[in-house]
This record gives C-alpha cells, sequence and structure tokens, in this order.
C-alpha cells in the first residue's frame, strides 16, 4: 500500500471517529430534551437526572455509531455513490 492510501485511511478513520462523537452529542441531548420538553417546562425535571441521561444516551449513541462507522467505512459508501 502506498503513502497516500495509508494517509486516505487515516483520514477516514479520523472522519468516522469525528462523526461519531458529534452525531452522539447532538442525538443525546435532543433525544433526553425533547423526551423531557413538558417537565422541563414545568420545572418538574431533576437536573442531575437530565444530566445522567445525556451522558448514558451519549456513551450507547457513541458505542453504536463507532461500530457503524468501522463496519460501513466512508470509502465504500462514497464509491456506490459515484457507480
Amino acid at each position: 500500500m502506498n503513502p497516500k492510501e495509508e494517509m486516505m485511511k487515516k483520514v477516514g478513520r479520523t472522519v468516522s471517529i469525528y462523526m461519531a462523537f458529534a452525531m452522539s452529542a447532538c442525538l443525546s441531548v435532543v433525544g433526553v430534551v425533547t423526551g423531557n420538553i413538558g417537565n422541563i417546562l414545568s420545572g418538574q425535571a431533576k437536573p442531575m437526572q437530565l444530566v445522567i441521561s445525556i451522558l448514558f444516551s451519549f456513551v450507547v449513541s457513541l458505542i453504536i455509531s463507532l461500530i457503524i462507522g468501522f463496519i460501513v467505512p466512508i470509502g465504500k459508501v462514497s464509491q456506490s455513490a459515484t457507480k
């Protein structure tokens, strides 16, 4: 494998990791907030419970995103899209 291909694989892995973190952060916050919007607006939401829910959701979503990101590499997706 030439150096350019190795660098592209490294960039692909890095993009997959950053994308997993970004998507997980957004999905966990949006999911918990929309699921508890009534409690938040009425003042019945417990802040610590919301934080724990967001962190748990983030970890689960991150694990799933990383698994999907490494099972379905970006190169295969972009090659299929250009055909």
